[in-house]
C-alpha cells in the first residue's frame, strides 16, 4: 500500500514538495478505510483531489473540492 506522500508524488500535487503529506499521513492514516467526507479548499488543477481519492479507499468516502476559480 502506498503512503500518502508516494501517492502525492504520483499525482503531481504540490503537497508532495511542500512535505505536508508526511504530516497528513500520520494524522489521517487511521481514516483511510473509513466512509469519511473530505472538503479540499483550493483545488487548482485537481491533483490534490486525485491524491485524496487514491488515499481514501472506502467506497463510500466522499471528496469535494472548492475553489474561487471555476
Amino acid at each position: 500500500m502506498m503512503t500518502l506522500h508516494e501517492i502525492a508524488e504520483s499525482t503531481g500535487t504540490d503537497r508532495a514538495w511542500h512535505q505536508y503529506t508526511h504530516i497528513y499521513d500520520k494524522l489521517f492514516a487511521h481514516l483511510r478505510d473509513q466512509p469519511i467526507r473530505l472538503l479540499e479548499m483550493g483545488v487548482l488543477n485537481g491533483a490534490g483531489l486525485e491524491m485524496w481519492s487514491k488515499f481514501l479507499t472506502h467506497p463510500d468516502a466522499v471528496i469535494v473540492g472548492l475553489d474561487i476559480h471555476p
